[in-house]
């Protein structure tokens, strides 16, 4: 079975949210079918959160400060 990106995840969450699923039930059936790669039952409790608040945006936000990465494109030199 191919991984869900976090988009992915996110969409499920807002699925089982509309049904009213609760975050520890959507937890327990993410980890019997994707294991170790599900958000934690803390992050899909954050997520369900947004939700409550109408926010249904499943994309990250963008963030400032230091890049998680220091080699670009313009930094690779051969």
């Amino acid at each position: 079975m191919s991984e869900f990106t976090r988009c992915g995840f996110r969409a499920v969450m807002c699925y089982n949210f509309e049904r009213s699923l609760s975050p520890k039930d959507y937890f327990a059936e993410m980890r019997d079918v994707s294991g170790d790669s599900c958000p934690s039952e803390a992050t899909i409790k954050r997520q369900y959160t947004n939700f409550r608040k109408r926010n249904f945006d499943l994309n990250d936000d963008s963030r400032s400060g230091r890049l998680a990465t220091a080699v670009t494109e313009e930094t690779d030199t051969p």
